[in-house]
């Protein structure tokens, strides 16, 4: 089969296609930089400059809303830390107590159970 010029047309373009879009793309920088460009920014200056000043703002006012809401964030989160840590403390104070009634309760029974001992003695020694 041979190969048509239409075919080789096409395969030439498809290799050279990288280098036309870099090459557009310089050619619609160079004409923005022209006359046309100049006509842009009679044109569309003002507006122009008036979105990067309402641009500039709003990332102003999201930076200060970013900062404002971390702030609060980190208060809370250092709140409910101490309101956490003091819930620990009063847990592990009321466990304590709770041990050492328990450990005072378990000596009157053992102190009990020798003084019953001992009653049991005298009578069974009498």
């Amino acid at each position: 089969m041979a190969k048509t010029s239409s075919q080789t047309e096409t395969r030439q373009t498809k290799r050279s296609s990288p280098k036309k879009a870099a090459t557009a793309t310089e050619a619609a920088a160079s004409f923005a930089e022209g006359d046309l460009g100049k006509i842009q920014s009679i044109l569309f200056g003002e507006q122009s400059h008036k979105f990067e000043t309402q641009l500039t703002e709003m990332t102003a006012r999201f930076d200060r809303l970013i900062n404002q809401t971390n702030s609060e964030f980190t208060a809370r989160i250092n709140a409910l830390e101490a309101e956490h840590q003091q819930r620990l403390n009063a847990l592990n104070q009321d466990l304590n107590d709770k041990a050492s009634a328990l450990d005072a309760a378990k000596l009157d029974s053992k102190a009990a159970g020798q003084i019953l001992a001992a009653a049991a003695e005298k009578i069974t020694k009498s």
